[in-house]
């Protein structure tokens, strides 16, 4: 099931027994979107603007959503980027 509660509720309603569960899909779709949002934050923060195609947290936007560990050596550093390396590190947790 998707995240919108249309369906939860809909399942709930004919099948009160059952157990509600996210596919795979959703599930990462939506720490994506926690993180970009913890990105933004990140950047509005740091810049009160939003981000331009020359910040480095605007280029780095697509490479947060990958595993490699040249994204760990980028964001480290940074100032001000610990809440948004703690986001990376937890995306997949959820």
């Amino acid at each position: 099931m998707d995240g919108f509660t249309g369906f939860k509720s809909a399942a709930a309603e004919e099948l009160p027994d059952s157990t509600t569960v996210m596919d795979p899909f959703h599930v990462v779709r939506l720490a994506g979107d926690a993180l970009d949002e913890c990105r933004r934050r990140v950047q509005q923060q740091l810049h009160a603007r939003r981000g331009r195609a020359t910040d480095p947290l605007y280029k780095a936007r697509r490479v947060l959503h990958t595993r490699s560990s040249p994204l760990t050596r980028c964001l480290v550093g940074g100032p001000g980027l610990g809440q948004l390396l703690w986001a990376w590190c937890l995306a997949p947790v959820f």
